[in-house]
């Protein structure tokens, strides 16, 4: 396969509890980005090794899914023995890194009761809290998402002051073990370095009070610590809201989005535009 010197090759990671999924894209000016090499690495799944042997396992089969990656490259990409590094690294961490819960919660009442939002959100603070509970401390709540609310059976979208004997409504509650995230970026960051001979940073940054949901979750939220370990003064920084369906970084910046990265993964654009 040939390559152009602005062609760009992208090593996405999906890392999982039990399994790894790694894809090769190519990103080009001319075309729409070109799938090229996938591999899958399951976990051994065992329940009372604990969380460190976990991440050990896991580290393990990305360091196996990189290096085969790079042998992949090597074959079929290299020409005139030139060497083709990886442009860039993308890791998705997905369960047990980030754990949804979709259910339905009901509530009955002695008599008609006036549902309020304080209402609702008792009912959505208990459901935390149980989802919570299996964290052992170490899991925060991400998002919180209410979809539908039903008085005496009945969808009622304007229902703040109505009077009602049950009360149902559906939501989402996502959490995200923060422990476990921090000594995997920790440890790809090692991994990564002794594949490519320099350091790479790793920070973290707060987004609490751009959170769409701070409103619905009705406590006082609690900020983080933001940390970017290198200077970014003067440089061009490139900010990426991947939210496929509620993208709304260049409202919140004042700016009018041309295109968004719908149109790069429908292959409208190039990653370039």
């Amino acid at each position: 396969m040939n390559l152009s010197q602005t062609d760009r090759v992208v090593l996405i990671l999906d890392i999982q509890s039990r399994a790894i999924h790694g894809a090769l894209t190519i990103f080009s000016q001319t075309a729409p980005p070109h799938l090229i090499w996938t591999q899958i690495l399951e976990i051994s799944h065992n329940p009372h090794a604990g969380n460190t042997r976990l991440i050990k396992e896991i580290l393990s089969a990305v360091q196996d899914i990189t290096e085969a990656s790079l042998r992949y490259i090597h074959i079929n990409l290299e020409q005139n023995h030139k060497k083709r590094p990886i442009n860039t690294i993308h890791c998705v961490l997905s369960s047990p890194w980030i754990v949804s819960q979709a259910k339905s919660i009901s509530l009955a009442f002695k008599d008609n009761t006036k549902i309020t939002p304080k209402t609702v959100l008792d009912l959505l603070k208990n459901e935390r809290s149980s989802l919570l509970a299996g964290g052992k401390g170490q899991w925060s709540v991400i998002e919180e998402k209410i979809y539908d609310v039903r008085l005496n059976g009945y969808a009622v979208k304007d229902w703040q002051g109505k009077m009602a004997r049950t009360l149902e409504t559906a939501c989402v509650v996502s959490v995200a073990g923060t422990v476990w995230q921090k000594i995997l970026a920790i440890g790809l960051a090692s991994l990564l370095e002794s594949l490519e001979g320099h350091p790479v940073p790793v920070g973290s940054l707060d987004v609490t009070l751009y959170r769409d949901d701070l409103k619905l979750r009705g406590v006082r939220p609690r900020l983080q610590r933001t940390h970017i370990p290198i200077d970014i003064q003067g440089k061009r920084v490139i900010l990426l809201d991947a939210d496929l369906g509620l993208a709304n970084i260049n409202v919140a910046l004042g700016l009018r989005a041309r295109y968004t990265l719908q149109d790069v993964l429908t292959g409208q654009r190039s990653i370039e535009q």
